[in-house]
């Protein structure tokens, strides 16, 4: 069949001339190059680090709300594209939540959200075990009431383990607000507390 139409046929020329170019011009080694994932290497998390970067490694300059792991800790392994690691992978944890959850729900749960399950289990343990304590001592009080709440050495204890309890709940807050406190695999919690001085 003849193409009657010149438009016709110089858009059909045209589309004919770019396939021979791409095909002409493709070079299957570029599958190889990690510059064709590199979205994906740096997890759509992170820019190119051009200044850093050649034709077979990518470094990646990542977004302030992530993080790359250097090293890996126990059985953990790196994800890789083309022989090149993912970086930019790790979200880090908001300091706001945890701050919002150090000051308003105590007994250690701003520990849970940041992954210290380590501090997480004490402070619960410290808190419970004062409160509890002392919620039994006022109840079923061991002593004649004319002498006192703490005249009695065990009352003592107790209402010591509420001061106790109120010190950490305060060093917590001050902790996590200064960002002195990181998360379970020791990365520093992103700064989204709002800077009150700019209002």
């Amino acid at each position: 069949m003849l193409i009657k139409s010149p438009i016709l046929f110089c858009f059909i020329f045209f589309i004919i001339f770019i396939l021979i170019i791409d095909i002409v011009s493709f070079n299957p080694e570029d599958l190889n190059s990690p510059y064709m994932f590199k979205d994906e290497i740096c997890s759509y998390n992170g820019l190119v680090n051009k200044t850093s970067s050649n034709h077979s490694s990518i470094t990646c300059i990542c977004k302030d709300d992530y993080y790359t792991f250097e090293k890996l800790t126990g059985n953990q392994s790196y994800t890789t594209i083309n022989g090149v690691r993912k970086q930019c992978q790790y979200e880090k944890k908001r300091r706001f939540i945890a701050l919002f959850l150090a000051i308003f729900v105590p007994f250690g749960i701003d520990h849970i959200y940041l992954g210290n399950y380590y501090l997480f289990v004490p402070i619960l343990l410290l808190c419970c075990t004062a409160i509890i304590g002392n919620f039994v001592r006022f109840a079923f009080p061991s002593v004649d009431a004319k002498k006192g709440y703490l005249n009695d050495k065990i009352n003592i204890f107790f209402a010591a383990l509420i001061l106790l309890s109120l010190a950490v709940w305060v060093i917590n807050i001050a902790l996590i607000a200064s960002g002195v406190t990181q998360d379970g695999n020791k990365i520093d919690t992103k700064d989204d507390i709002p800077n009150l001085s700019y209002y």
